[in-house]
């Protein structure tokens, strides 16, 4: 008689069990939308989960992205996340911490000061998808307008071009576009919605994966971008909430402005006890008391991985070209609402601890295509031709030779190339959509 060496314990609900003895069945999502689930056993280290991620979506830019989890806590409205540690086994931590001990997140650990280091087109898919989710659920702030527009993109990335027949008021509503904050009465979001279908009308024409580009662009310009603060005592014993940006330190206090401490100025990030010290190259030392030692050890290694991130990656991103034709792909929709919840059924599996290619039924045919449509805040745009005028991103090619005119309305320019000495061409023409070469 042959006995299998492993047994599996059925659930309630199909698709959920457990392994027997050290094998378990992990769930990976991005926000509460499941991704994929993959199979560890307990001494798996986290880099592997990462691996198996990398395989099986095609992710082959991981450096930027971290697993995190939901900590148990008294208070649920205290929703406080903490970041999985790749070095360690991933079991023991969501063991110790977790108050979902199977389930992890996909997120934006890195967050990248120029876009167009988002070369692998997965990497870029998620990466809109992650900014999407802190601008709709309000951890970005932004001006009215910007929501309006950054909805309006959205719309472009996920249903193209607008369609008066499809996209109406009550089919808008039943996505997730703007932030709740902002819409506080049925009233309001309508009259906000009707801002963001004439917008969205306006951006006929461009690819989606330029409007998620652009999407990722304006986002990075929001304030919030790349924070996370937790609460502290200062020297004073005062209230503070501390945290990291992608400048450096910063100290949020009441009644007060906040206290900066730029990353080229820090010399080292330490902790005893309670207590965390920052100490500055002049001398200067800053000490944070937090709720227990314990977070005071885990705090000194997420600043360490943001230090260490800000003074050496975050330099080589801020000098890499603004050129898209480094961009391989366009960008991956995730079924015609990306932000749709799957069953437990649709989700892709390693639970065989082989990395056979992704499902494809869960995700629609890629589109490969750029075009120079009109942009963001990067320049000006003539909606009565839908040129770009005064622009960064304007006169976008790949194969078709043409001049170059780039106009720099911001400190960083932008290097698009293309053959010189070639004349300049039509509207019609330099608005279509030309085919990217992987």
């Amino acid at each position: 008689m042959i006995r299998m060496p492993l047994k599996l314990k059925w659930g309630k609900k199909s698709g959920r069990y457990e392994l027997s003895q050290d094998v378990y069945v992990l769930s990976i999502s991005i926000g509460e939308h499941p991704i994929l689930q993959c199979t560890l056993t307990t001494e798996s280290l986290a880099h592997k989960c990462i691996e198996y991620l990398r395989q099986k979506v095609d992710l082959n830019q991981v450096e930027m992205f971290g697993l995190r989890y939901q900590m148990r806590c008294n208070d649920p409205d205290m929703r406080i996340m903490r970041w999985v540690e790749m070095d360690k086994p991933l079991r023991k931590q969501l063991d110790k911490w977790a108050c979902k001990p199977r389930q992890v997140q996909l997120a934006i650990l890195f967050h990248t000061p120029n876009a167009f280091t988002l070369t692998d087109q997965m990497a870029r898919s998620y990466y809109f998808l992650m900014m999407k989710l802190d601008v709709v659920e309000g951890r970005l702030t932004l001006e009215m307008e910007k929501y309006i527009y950054l909805a309006a993109l959205s719309l472009q990335v996920e249903f193209g071009d607008y369609d008066p027949a499809i996209h109406t008021i009550d089919f808008m509503r039943s996505l997730q576009l703007l932030p709740t904050s902002i819409c506080r009465s049925a009233q309001i979001l309508e009259d906000l919605l009707k801002r963001v279908s004439l917008v969205h009308e306006r951006l006929s024409g461009m690819q989606p994966s330029y409007a998620a580009l652009l999407y990722i662009v304006d986002s990075q310009q929001s304030e919030g971008y790349g924070e996370e603060f937790f609460n502290a005592r200062d020297e004073d014993s005062s209230e503070v909430n501390f945290g990291y940006a992608p400048d450096g330190i910063v100290v949020k206090r009441n009644y007060a402005a906040p206290l900066k401490y730029a990353w080229n100025d820090i010399k080292d990030i330490c902790g005893s006890k309670r207590h965390l010290y920052v100490k500055c190259k002049d001398s200067t030392i800053v000490e944070f008391t937090l709720e227990d030692a314990e977070m005071v050890k885990y705090l000194v290694v997420l600043l360490n991985w943001q230090f260490r991130y800000a003074t050496t990656d975050a330099v080589v991103h801020r000098n890499v070209p603004m050129d898209i034709n480094n961009l391989q792909g366009g960008i991956k929709t995730f079924s015609s609402n990306p932000f749709h919840k799957l069953s437990a059924l649709d989700l892709p599996s390693t639970r065989t601890l082989s990395c056979s290619s992704t499902r494809t039924d869960s995700v629609t045919s890629s589109q490969y295509f750029f075009s120079a449509g009109p942009a963001s805040s990067l320049f000006n745009l003539n909606m009565d031709t839908k040129r770009p005028s005064n622009s960064l991103l304007s006169s976008l090619s790949f194969r078709t030779p043409m001049s170059t005119s780039t106009t720099v309305d911001r400190a960083r320019a932008a290097s698009f190339s293309g053959a010189s000495g070639s004349s300049q061409p039509s509207t019609s023409r330099r608005f279509q959509a030309l085919h990217l070469e992987l």
